[in-house]
């Protein structure tokens, strides 16, 4: 097993057991990408409205802005190995690709003998070799999977589909509960009901989650954090403050520098 992190790229090889489990499964979305490879446990993992139950040599891949989750049974030995990486990681061309990878992959097996190679290096290099290598891997095996063609074969949840939808459709708006619900044909309660149930979060929290992602994009861009809060439909600057932060983990204006 091990951790290596070198500015914003992460790779990992982790193994939970039941004596000491990890709190790090919960209902979360990110800006950065994050890739995982699944090698044993008892384990369903939902990236916006598909839910899999993963094999061994399944790997899921969640793109920048995806709410995810894992609901892992404790009971079991959880083995999986992550990496996690912006997109300023990648060349152009790559990261192209990678935007049009799916959720899911199921038994990548083919691809293992990438994932074991991170183990040998991390155990016999040092340093910037680490990275280096480690990044040269990370190419390697989104390169495969972009040639891999269509895996969606996980039957979607249609009415999250079409909420979800409908969200990245009018994400620079203002938006209320009662003005999706209108415009879907639901009844208030039946539309918060049946996206808490599949998303395990409130619909409202997950669109300023949503909100932010995108902000981030104009921020870093040059944007002024003000001006991007009113582009996305914040009603004041500081519930966006508050936001951001919350998902983000610092300051809109730390990434405007």
């Amino acid at each position: 097993m091990f951790s290596y992190t070198n500015e914003d790229i992460d790779f990992a090889h982790k193994q939970d057991y039941a004596s000491s489990p990890k709190d790090e499964y919960g209902k979360h979305m990110h800006y950065f990408y994050e890739l995982v490879y699944f090698i044993q446990g008892d384990v369903d993992y939902t990236i916006e409205d598909e839910t899999r139950h993963l094999e061994a040599g399944d790997i899921a891949f969640i793109k920048p802005g995806q709410f995810h989750f894992a609901t892992v049974n404790r009971k079991k030995i959880y083995e999986r190995y992550v990496v996690k990486f912006p997109e300023e990681a990648l060349p152009p061309f790559l990261l192209e690709r990678v935007k049009e990878l799916e959720k899911f992959y199921p038994v990548c097996s083919t691809q293992e003998y990438l994932f074991k190679q991170l183990d040998y290096v991390y155990e016999h290099y040092d340093g910037e070799e680490i990275s280096l290598l480690f990044l040269s891997k990370l190419e390697e095996l989104l390169i495969n999977l972009s040639k891999l063609g269509n895996q969606d074969t996980q039957e979607k949840d249609p009415r999250i589909s079409r909420i979800t939808t409908y969200i990245e459709e009018h994400i620079k708006e203002k938006m209320t509960l009662k003005e999706i619900a209108q415009d879907l044909g639901y009844s208030e309660s039946y539309l918060s009901a049946i996206f808490r149930d599949k998303m395990k979060i409130s619909l409202m929290q997950y669109i300023r989650s949503k909100k932010v992602i995108a902000a981030r994009t104009f921020i870093i861009n040059g944007s002024k954090p003000q001006e991007v809060s009113d582009f996305f439909g914040f009603s004041d600057y500081s519930t966006f403050y508050r936001s951001y932060i919350k998902v983000i983990g610092y300051p809109p204006n730390k990434d405007k520098k």
